[in-house]
């Protein structure tokens, strides 16, 4: 079965991203790869661990500490036509063609996948910040999405130390128990975020000793707090 760019484009919920008026600022990347982020999550696939093709955008490390396991999308093209040993019968023919053809539509999907994300963010940037990657003959074919959007970070979306203290305040205020603890931890998570594209990470490790710490100030939300982190981590959402 051929799969088409235009029904995979179609299951996202962005068709085209929030464009980033003159030189890229950390707010205005970060704003474009949420909505990226949206887009990917929306085109499942066997290999995302619920996050449809998420990883193609996340930090890997970032990607298995959340969902408990990583992106492992295919490294290469299934067989053209499927390998059925000597003397199959019919039902393990009929098995391994219908293997092959999900693989080829799994495959054809991913290639449509990361086309789509670069198109999406080359369109929404001005050619001028990315025209180190844009070969003259092959344009960004040979980009990965990650990669545009880490070369666009390194150069123009500078962080000052002013910014990563504001952010370390943030990331060190405790839980409020008048809301729901899911607000807290969705703070927390963009901190570390933050931390990480200013090249100064937070640990996951340091993620679970301040929130710990945390619940024992608060003391509405140890035991939940406890429960939370007991979690898998595809669960802690």
């Amino acid at each position: 079965m051929i799969v088409s760019r235009e029904t995979v484009q179609a299951l996202m919920p962005n068709q085209t991203l929030t464009k980033v008026q003159g030189e890229p600022t950390h707010k205005a990347v970060r704003k474009l790869e949420k909505e990226l982020g949206a887009n990917l999550i929306a085109v499942p696939c066997t290999w995302g661990v619920g996050k449809g093709h998420l990883g193609e955008l996340q930090d890997a490390a970032t990607f298995l500490a959340r969902n408990g396991a990583a992106y492992t999308p295919p490294a290469a093209a299934p067989p053209a036509y499927p390998i059925i040993p000597p003397g199959s019968t019919a039902a393990v023919r009929e098995r391994l063609r219908a293997e092959n053809e999900t693989a080829q539509s799994e495959w054809q999907t991913l290639q449509h996948v990361r086309r789509i994300a670069i198109n999406l963010v080359a369109d929404a940037i001005e050619p001028v910040y990315y025209a180190e990657l844009d070969d003259p003959d092959e344009g960004l074919n040979d980009v990965e999405v990650r990669d545009l959007i880490d070369h666009i970070r390194d150069r123009f979306c500078q962080i000052d130390q002013s910014d990563i203290d504001k952010n370390m305040d943030t990331f060190n205020e405790g839980i409020d128990p008048s809301l729901p603890l899911s607000v807290y931890i969705r703070k927390q998570e963009n901190c570390q975020d933050f931390a990480n594209d200013a090249r100064v990470p937070i640990s996951e490790e340091t993620m679970v000793t301040t929130g710990t710490e945390h619940a024992l100030q608060c003391g509405d939300f140890t035991e939940a707090w406890k429960t939370w982190n007991r979690r898998a981590a595809i669960d802690k959402t």
